[in-house]
């Protein structure tokens, strides 16, 4: 996807954003996983007939710039200061959020700030974080988690993060593939860093305490979140009072069954926006 326009961050950088829609509908900002860009969420374009789509491409990420000062920004503070800054500087308010796998996580781990301007959350591919956090209740075996806060990656393993993205057996993806290659090794290195210090929330508790619809959407065939842990998250706002499975998908279910994951999406628009 092209970007509409570029934002500063808070060092500086140039944050890519993709604005369609009207602008005074409501706002549906869409927040992408690690090492994947906005254009994961190209499929989801349709929101803005009724409402105004909003994505950006982190710092390190797509079309935004590499940060000059890694330490302050790739951890997930800085990533979540990057996510404050675009808010505020297209003055969003009543805000539904999407966030994908690690920009779900992002989107947890930062609303005691976002909730202000929140009016729902959807997430997919995150497994929310306990604390200590049961990651080999969370995850399934595989080498590819590793991977993903690795800085350097070997053409191999490139290979193998992005196939983990999608269902086993997928066809192979070359803008996932271009994705991973573009991110910044340093991001990588510097989030894997900050998460092996616990510098993170309870998420689970987080998402225990929010009042207003969250939804969590899932991919039958995701081949890196274990579904069942999901089975440990208590949340009273949950959408319909369940996980919302998405067939024939894995890890990208917005991209690899976008029929269903659009169906979804649209229906718990419809009752926010009602």
């Amino acid at each position: 996807m092209k970007p509409d326009l570029f934002i500063r961050n808070f060092d500086g950088q140039k944050i890519a954003v993709y604005d369609i829609g009207d602008k005074n509908h409501l706002p549906v900002v869409f927040i992408h996983g690690n090492s994947l860009g906005a254009f994961t969420f190209k499929f989801q374009k349709f929101v803005s007939d009724n409402y105004r789509f909003l994505a950006l491409d982190l710092p390190g990420h797509g079309n935004s710039e590499n940060a000059d000062k890694p330490d302050l920004v790739y951890p997930m503070k800085g990533m979540i200061k990057s996510i404050e800054i675009f808010i505020e500087t297209l003055k969003l308010k009543e805000i539904v959020f999407v966030g994908h796998s690690f920009g779900g996580h992002l989107l947890i781990e930062g609303m005691e700030k976002f909730k202000e301007h929140a009016k729902a959350l959807m997430i997919f591919g995150t497994p929310p974080l306990g604390v200590p956090p049961a990651f080999d209740q969370m995850y399934f075996p595989s080498p590819v988690i590793s991977y993903i806060f690795k800085d350097y990656l070997m053409k191999t393993e490139i290979e193998e993060v992005s196939a983990a993205f999608l269902q086993k057996g997928a066809v192979r993806n070359t803008e996932i593939i271009d994705s991973v290659e573009r991110a910044d090794p340093l991001m990588r290195k510097n989030l894997g860093a900050d998460l092996m210090r616990g510098n993170f929330i309870n998420e689970l508790e987080m998402l225990a305490s929010l009042t207003f619809p969250v939804a969590i959407l899932h991919g039958e065939n995701d081949q890196l979140v274990n579904c069942e842990y999901f089975k440990t998250v208590s949340m009273p706002s949950l959408w319909r009072n369940k996980i919302q499975l998405i067939r024939s998908a894995g890890h990208c279910s917005q991209f690899e069954n976008s029929a269903e994951f659009n169906s979804l999406l649209s229906d718990f628009l419809a009752q926010i926006n009602s």
